[in-house]
């Protein structure tokens, strides 16, 4: 959550880049290993998906029947706000591996984000920019039942 907050800054601020980071140490945790930089393809950690203990909290659940999907949508932005759209398309794609990515109501916002990332540098880079955070849906992108 701390780097879902923390997408809002400029893409330059050590915050930012600290929010960043922690979305990657949140990867390396779920998957129990550190994840490709390069090629973050979460398809060979789905196997660890639980809904129980500390590692639901990695997965979707009762209480986040989206945590997944959601996750790797905000995770995308800010890759993409940092300028690294190769990356974010790639971690977009993770979310589509849940099992009922095909029910959330937000897959469109993602796939649109993913169609349109190279553009979406820019974009995301401005203040008050499109990004997940301030997409006017806030917590209901991970939480809507």
């Amino acid at each position: 959550t701390g780097g879902y907050v923390l997408s809002t800054l400029p893409s330059n601020s050590e915050l930012f880049k600290k929010g960043l980071d922690w979305q990657w140490k949140t990867i390396d945790l779920c998957a129990e290993e550190k994840v490709n930089r390069q090629d973050p393809d979460f398809y060979r950690y789905m196997k660890l998906e639980t809904t129980e203990g500390n590692k639901r909290a990695c997965w979707n659940s009762w209480i986040a029947p989206y945590n997944f999907e959601g996750f790797f949508l905000n995770m995308g932005d800010m890759l993409v706000k940092s300028g690294d759209s190769q990356t974010a398309i790639k971690i977009y794609r993770n979310a589509m591996l849940a099992k009922n990515y095909s029910t959330w109501p937000y897959r469109t916002l993602l796939e649109n984000h993913m169609k349109n990332a190279k553009e979406n540098v820019k974009n995301f880079q401005k203040d008050n920019a499109p990004i997940a955070f301030n997409s006017g849906r806030g917590c209901v992108i991970c939480h809507q039942k």
